[in-house]
């Protein structure tokens, strides 16, 4: 078992405008006989998932989602390096989703561009590479088992492409007739030596009614499970 998220700090890369993490000593043992913290974040800072409120007004929230909802037993890990600034096309979805299970419940998308998280946090936040409504629509067409896409970027939202990143996120999480949608999951460790796992838990703080929130990602390993 493995994290495939990262930490939460206020060292963590925000994107966009958000406000940076913090986190204080509240109370220490200067004070009483024990230690807490005060933490102030933007609730997509970090590892975290987007649900469809997040750009659906009056949409599903956390809430609204069941326990098993963060549960995948099919992932897929595919490997798609990308540019920087590059925006996703159809044809890009689909060479990744010819190596896509076409039962497999979450994808893991890795572009190889969360290598640059830790060293060069400027890159990272301003250069990403990022999707369009075109390859989420296609996705969507090609791959309708799918629940989740996990990647190694900030944002969905190229930076240099905020439109198509805008539009990428309405088509992946507009739930369809039946109430399918696709759950996003930003700022995910999926490092080089990661291997495809057999199962991926993610469940988000229980922050009532809200957008999206910060999640804890685990990997099995085949066989962790049982």
């Amino acid at each position: 078992m493995r994290y495939l998220s990262h930490e939460l700090s206020p060292q963590t890369p925000v994107f966009g405008d958000n406000r940076s993490v913090v986190v204080e000593v509240d109370t220490d043992f200067t004070t009483g006989p024990y230690l807490q913290h005060w933490l102030e974040t933007c609730n997509h800072n970090g590892t975290h998932v987007d649900v469809p409120s997040h750009f659906h007004e009056g949409s599903l929230t956390l809430s609204d989602l069941p326990a098993s909802t963060w549960t995948f037993l099919r992932p897929a890990l595919v490997d798609l390096p990308l540019a920087d600034d590059h925006v996703l096309s159809e044809a890009d979805v689909e060479a990744v989703v010819a190596q896509v299970p076409e039962d497999a419940d979450a994808l893991l998308l890795r572009t190889g561009f969360g290598a640059c998280r830790a060293g060069d946090p400027v890159r990272y936040l301003t250069a990403n590479p990022g999707g369009s409504a075109a390859a989420a629509a296609a996705l969507r067409r090609l791959r309708p088992a799918l629940r989740a896409v996990f990647c190694d970027i900030p944002s969905y939202s190229a930076k240099k492409a905020v439109p198509d990143g805008v539009a990428w996120h309405q088509v992946a999480l507009a739930p369809d007739e039946s109430g399918a949608f696709l759950l996003l999951f930003e700022d995910v460790d999926l490092p080089a030596d990661l291997e495809a796992p057999a199962a991926v838990v993610a469940p988000p703080l229980r922050l009532a009614g809200l957008d999206g929130a910060q999640v804890t990602i685990l990997a099995y390993a085949p066989g962790e499970l049982g």
